[in-house]
C-alpha cells in the first residue's frame, strides 16, 4: 500500500513537471515508465532483503530456544520487535514471542498477544496454522475448553492440510491428543500420544509428549 501510494504520489508530481516544462508526452511516458518500473522493483526487492534480515535473525534466535533457553529467545525477539518496521513483519515477530512465552508456561500473556492478532493481521496458511496451534494450546493450558474445541473445529481444514506436513505434523498430533483429552475420549488420546512418540523423536516433542502423558495419566486417575 505505500509502495502503491507513493508511486501515485510520483506519478501527480511527474504529470506537474511534464506540463510545466512542455516535454514531449512520448518522451516523457517512455522515461516514466522506466522510472515506475525500477522503482516498484527496487521496493519490492529492498522489502524482501529487509524481511529476511529479520528473518534470519529469528532463526539465529531458535537455536537457543532449542537448546531450552526461553528468557533468551524472548529478549532477542523483544529487541528486534523495537526496530523491526512493517506490520506484517511485527506480526511474525509478535507471533514468535508466544512460543517463548508459552515454553515458559506464560499461557496468559501468549494467549493475549494471539487473541490480538485479527486475520487481516495474518496471512499465509503457515503462519495461520502457527496461530491456530499455539492459540490451542494456550486456551488448553488456561482450561477454556470449549475455546479451544471451537478453534480446532473452526479450523479442521487448515489442520488436515498440515497434518502430515514436516515441519508441523508433530504438532498436529498434539492438536488431535488434547482435543481427545477435551473429549474425554482418553484411550483414543492414550493411543495416538504412543503412535506419535513413535513418529516424531526429536528431543523437543518427545519432552512435549512426556508432559501430556503425565496430564493424561493425572486426569484418568483424578489427581488433575
Amino acid at each position: 500500500m505505500k509502495i502503491f501510494i507513493f508511486g501515485v504520489c510520483i506519478g501527480i508530481a511527474a504529470l506537474i513537471i511534464q506540463k510545466s516544462f512542455h516535454i514531449n508526452e512520448d518522451v516523457f511516458m517512455r522515461g516514466y515508465y522506466i522510472a515506475a518500473i525500477v522503482i516498484v522493483i527496487g521496493a519490492v526487492l529492498f522489502n524482501m532483503l529487509y524481511n529476511r534480515y529479520y528473518f534470519k535473525k529469528v532463526r539465529a534466535l531458535s537455536e537457543q530456544f532449542l537448546e531450552e533457553k526461553p528468557q533468551e529467545y524472548i529478549d532477542g525477539i523483544q529487541a528486534l520487535l523495537k526496530t523491526a518496521k512493517g506490520r506484517y513483519l511485527q506480526n511474525i515477530l509478535r507471533l514468535n514471542l508466544t512460543a517463548g512465552y508459552m515454553e515458559q508456561k506464560r499461557f496468559e500473556e501468549a494467549m493475549q498477544i494471539l487473541e490480538e492478532l485479527s486475520d487481516r493481521q495474518r496471512k499465509g496458511a503457515i503462519v495461520n496454522v502457527v496461530y491456530c496451534i499455539n492459540l490451542f494450546i494456550c486456551y488448553f493450558e488456561t482450561n477454556q475448553y470449549e475455546k479451544a474445541i471451537a478453534l480446532y473445529h473452526e479450523n479442521s481444514r487448515l489442520i488436515e492440510k498440515f497434518r502430515y506436513s514436516k515441519s508441523y505434523g508433530a504438532n498436529i498430533a498434539i492438536l488431535d491428543v488434547l482435543a481427545m483429552v477435551i473429549r474425554k475420549q482418553y484411550q483414543e488420546a492414550e493411543d495416538l500420544l504412543e503412535k506419535a512418540k513413535q513418529i516424531y523423536d526429536t528431543p523437543q516433542f518427545q519432552k512435549a509428549f512426556q508432559e501430556i502423558s503425565g496430564k493424561l495419566n493425572g486426569i484418568k486417575d483424578g489427581t488433575t
